[in-house]
């Protein structure tokens, strides 16, 4: 769950949503982010939002602790079930189903590589995921090489918005802008497009009234280098 990416008048309870900062700071223990050298970060591309807008919400967050917690449980040993020497589930339900959480090679963090596209809401999502996949990363943290509080699991950013975004800003090259248009102009396409135009506007025009400022700006996709429309409110 996040918040709107184009921004909404009533900012102040987006902002009520989001998690608060103890919390970011507890899910980012044991990880560190991988940035290019140069340094930067990921604010560039339109959906990545600006303020309390395209942000991770406190909703989000547990939602993906969940799914860190029930992924592990999908891949844990169980000790009602056989288990091969190569840690396959001879009794799971899913045929040759690896189990990497078990009693003789416990899946270590140190062993998990991870990529994300460098918006916050995208690296919180993968921080609060490992949070439910590992509970107990502070043990590993304090207890590896004696680093103490050190990272041990890395999430690289770099460069990743331009290769995990189907849309990145700006595109890798022309060519993906030719080939958006050439697809988009295809018969089917457009006439669909012409079927929905007058609903589009209609919805636009009535979210009107809720939309912040710097609403009218923000754009990515297939079509988004398009000019406004004559009425200013639909493009």
């Amino acid at each position: 769950d996040r918040t709107p990416i184009t921004p909404m008048k009533d900012e102040e309870y987006w902002h009520g949503t989001l998690p608060e900062k103890h919390v970011l700071e507890g899910i980012a223990k044991g990880t560190a982010l991988v940035r290019p050298e140069e340094g930067g970060g990921g604010g560039g591309h339109g959906a990545a939002g600006r303020g309390p807008f395209g942000q991770l919400t406190l909703m989000g967050l547990l939602q993906m602790i969940r799914l860190g917690e029930k992924l592990r449980e999908e891949l844990s040993h169980s000790t009602t079930t056989t288990e091969s020497s190569t840690g396959i589930n001879d009794k799971s339900p899913h045929p040759g189903h690896l189990k990497l959480f078990t009693p003789s090679e416990p899946l270590h963090p140190r062993r998990v590589s991870v990529m994300s596209t460098d918006f916050p809401r995208t690296i919180q999502s993968v921080q609060a995921l490992l949070t439910g996949f590992f509970p107990d990363i502070d043990d590993f943290a304090s207890t590896t090489n004696g680093e103490g509080d050190a990272p041990i699991i890395s999430i690289d950013v770099r460069n990743t918005n331009s290769y995990l975004i189907p849309d990145p800003q700006p595109r890798q090259s022309p060519h993906q802008l030719v080939l958006e248009q050439k697809l988009s102009n295809r018969p089917h396409l457009l006439e669909r497009e012409e079927q929905l135009k007058e609903v589009a506007k209609r919805i636009t025009n009535q979210l009107e009234d809720y939309l912040g400022h710097g609403a009218d700006g923000i754009s990515f996709g297939i079509g988004e280098e398009k000019t406004t429309a004559d009425d200013g409110k639909y493009s």
